[in-house]
């Protein structure tokens, strides 16, 4: 880092310690949600590489149907964490 990128990541971190309600969407970003939100993520990624493994077994089509769904899922708490987490940090 430079200097002056050193002092920008200083003011936004600064400038997030600071804030007091970030908000995404009209909800309010408290850090115990954040906290959660990657745990179920976590979570999903888990139950997906079992049943990818078949340690989770799902007869027939559905199998194929359920890993699609919760990658599906996965996709979209990723990017709402991602968007949550700058808004937290003051950057969206």
């Amino acid at each position: 880092l430079d200097v002056a990128e050193g002092a920008r990541v200083l003011l936004l971190v600064s400038v997030a310690l600071t804030k007091e309600d970030p908000m995404l969407l009209g909800i309010v970003v408290k850090p115990f949600m954040l906290v959660a939100g990657g745990g179920a993520l976590f979570l999903m990624m888990v139950f997906q590489i079992l049943q990818g493994m078949r340690k989770i077994k799902f007869k027939g089509v559905l199998h194929l149907k359920v890993h699609k769904w919760v990658a599906l899922a996965i996709l979209v708490g990723s990017v709402f964490h991602m968007a949550a987490a700058l808004a937290y940090l003051g950057i969206v």
